[in-house]
């Protein structure tokens, strides 16, 4: 599967306040932007357009069930900001959608929208970089396309052994089991969220689906034991302009440590540290980080 995860670096005109969860403000930016710069029918509903199929609004925001994109907003909770400040972000892409990165740059260039509660406070894009080589920069004023994608697979599994690791829940991970979202995050639970969240990433936007045995794997999972969970349940709230009401969206955050035969899974869980977990993952949620634990 193409993907590709690029920082974006950007700089305030002038002072202004953003929330101190700026994932929902930049995905604001970034749709709002795209749409300004390639919609032709600014008025008309997406589902009744006629380029629906060829738009590249359409594939980044008209797929509620798998964005082909990941945002990564700056984790500071700083509320105010100056001129100049910097504000950065990585956005990550999936599929053939790496391909348009070019009109994603020249929209955020060009779509010079007010950010934050102040009318006059605009992104100035300064710079797009992947692996910190420059695609764009201000000062040239060009794109580079050269190598701006790479491959990424699924993995094969770890081995089969005992060992502990500790899941870092950076951004909040709103996971639902039994159709209600849960607050405690046992290992099986856990692992149908990376197995779900592989399938429906490589299923829209790969050239292979995983064959993986579900059932045996999460009845495997559920004999990994939690030693130590420092979680808790942080609430975001965001205002929908779509819907024209706040929005709660909730998720886990802290971190678990689990203990027992799970090296085979390790692979598939470093995985989703690219690919996000959960639902509302384009707003940036479901950030996670592992590590092994002596």
């Amino acid at each position: 599967m193409l993907f590709g995860n690029y920082r974006f670096i950007c700089q305030l005109t002038a002072d202004t306040v953003l929330p101190p969860y700026k994932g929902s403000t930049i995905r604001g930016i970034l749709g709002r932007s795209i749409k300004k710069t390639v919609c032709i029918f600014k008025k008309q509903d997406c589902d009744s357009c006629l380029l629906k199929q060829n738009c590249l609004y359409s594939a980044f925001f008209e797929n509620s069930s798998s964005p082909p994109f990941v945002l990564e907003p700056p984790l500071t909770e700083k509320t105010d900001f100056s001129k100049d400040d910097l504000l950065e972000f990585n956005l990550i892409l999936f599929g053939e959608i790496t391909k348009e990165l070019p009109y994603v740059i020249y929209a955020l260039k060009e779509g010079k929208l007010p950010v934050g509660k102040s009318k006059e406070a605009k992104l100035n894009l300064k710079e797009v970089k992947k692996d910190n080589r420059t695609i764009y920069s201000e000062a040239e004023n060009k794109i580079y396309t050269e190598n701006l994608y790479s491959e990424l697979k699924i993995p094969d599994f770890g081995k089969k052994e005992n060992t502990k690791i500790r899941l870092h829940l950076i951004t909040p991970l709103r996971v639902k089991f039994r159709n209600r979202l849960t607050e405690e995050l046992p290992f099986h639970i856990l692992i149908r969220t990376v197995l779900r969240r592989i399938h429906n990433v490589f299923y829209n936007y790969g050239k292979e689906e995983p064959k993986y045995n579900y059932r045996e794997l999460i009845k495997k999972a559920e004999s990994v034991k939690i030693v130590e969970s420092n979680t808790k349940w942080f609430d975001w709230k965001r205002y929908s302009s779509r819907q024209e009401k706040a929005m709660f969206m909730g998720g886990i955050t802290g971190s678990v440590v689990y203990e027992g035969e799970l090296g085979e899974f390790i692979p598939l869980i470093k995985l989703c540290e690219i690919l996000h977990l959960g639902k509302q993952t384009s707003f940036g949620l479901g950030k996670i980080k592992i590590e092994e634990v002596a």
